[in-house]
């Protein structure tokens, strides 16, 4: 029980990623984030943080990175709130390091979701590679806590019975 309240951390680094090249323009891992299929019985809260100020990272559900995918970039910026950029209406979480924040923080729902970046301003990006950081805080949820309180309560009562 005491793993579950205090939960266990996995991180990593992922180096040498490669940058786009396209002002403003949202490009998207090919691989899906790992899903959250514990979700009723763990809550998993996702930390990214990376190396350069001139980069931003979103966090997009699957539908949305296949509409930017179809979409071509010179086309892209003329639906309004549908840019594929970073101001894309679509977007479940941003964050930008040229904005003083120094990642993104994300309490992991189920469902489907992809990791993007882009460069977060007009000109190109400074480099080429981009290293970013990882934490998954995993811990258990309420469900769990709820459970074994009431086996907890059922036990002493059936003990209590002579």
């Amino acid at each position: 029980m005491y793993v579950g309240w205090s939960g266990i951390v996995l991180d990593g680094e992922v180096s040498d990623i490669p940058t786009p090249n396209t002002p403003d323009r949202t490009y998207f891992s090919d691989e899906p984030l790992p899903e959250q299929v514990l979700a009723p019985f763990f809550v998993a809260d996702l930390t990214l943080t990376w190396d350069r100020d001139d980069i931003y990272v979103v966090i997009v559900e699957e539908d949305e990175k296949k509409r930017c995918e179809a979409t071509p970039p010179g086309l892209s910026d003329l639906e309004r709130g549908s840019s594929c950029s970073s101001r894309d209406a679509d977007i479940i979480v941003i964050g930008s390091a040229g904005e003083g924040q120094d990642g993104i923080e994300w309490r992991v729902d189920s469902g489907i979701y992809h990791v993007g970046m882009g460069s977060a301003f007009a000109e190109f990006p400074e480099g080429t590679d981009l290293n970013v950081n990882y934490a998954v805080h995993l811990h258990a949820s309420f469900i769990v806590y709820f459970l074994l309180s009431l086996i907890t309560v059922g036990g002493l009562a059936y003990s209590r019975v002579d």
